[in-house]
């Protein structure tokens, strides 16, 4: 048997060889870029999803809302404790995606009543839940020594509190079922840090607020 072909070594992938194509503005913000090939709208089709810090054009939150629209959700509440762009996102998305009900919501993801709100009022208007994305959070550039108290619980409080309040209320949410849903069942996504395993990775405070002690 004919030894197996040598295969030359690639020095990088696809993904770092090739520059990105440019995808262009929407309202003086750039769009976001796809990488992945098209996965059609089977994926979270006909799902209700809530994401919490979803007003950055840069960030995570936006870019999942797109993939979440694009995979064939039915709704899809965009949610930030700012809405500088809350609203040109819900343009861009419902110009892309027709068919997906797009909400904006601003409240703080920290806020008990705020997260039960937007909870029931997905209830109420889709009858389901079907994903919370809790992926608020904040950092600072404050080193040990100068953070203070305030500052200390703030980042606790927006980084963590946020997330147990999110799987608190759409765990409940989600045991929910109907003809269209018949079994309970649904994702709870909390965005982590590399922080939370590696010292120095990022300012103490931060760090704290992903701390796995599983990991020390």
């Amino acid at each position: 048997m004919p030894p197996d072909p040598k295969i030359k070594q690639q020095g990088l992938s696809r993904e770092l060889s090739e520059r990105p194509k440019d995808p262009g503005t929407f309202e003086n913000i750039p769009r976001v870029r796809e990488i992945a090939g098209d996965l059609g709208d089977k994926r979270v089709k006909d799902k209700v999803i809530i994401i919490t810090g979803a007003n950055s054009p840069i960030g995570i939150g936006r870019a999942s809302a797109h993939q979440f629209a694009r995979n064939g959700a039915k709704a899809i509440y965009i949610c930030d404790f700012a809405n500088d762009h809350l609203d040109t996102h819900k343009r861009e998305l419902s110009s892309l995606y027709p068919a997906v009900d797009i909400h904006t919501r601003q409240f703080d993801a920290a806020d008990e009543p705020s997260v039960a709100a937007i909870v029931s009022e997905a209830l109420q208007a889709y009858g389901r839940l079907d994903i919370f994305f809790a992926n608020a959070g904040i950092s600072s550039r404050k080193v040990f020594w100068e953070e203070d108290t305030e500052g200390f619980m703030k980042m606790l409080r927006t980084n963590t509190l946020s997330v147990f309040l999110a799987a608190k209320y759409a765990s409940r949410a989600m045991l929910k079922t109907s003809e269209a849903k018949p079994y309970p069942q649904g994702s709870i996504i909390a965005t982590a840090s590399v922080a939370g395993l590696r010292s120095n990775a990022g300012p103490t405070d931060y760090a704290a607020t992903f701390w796995d002690g599983d990991q020390v």
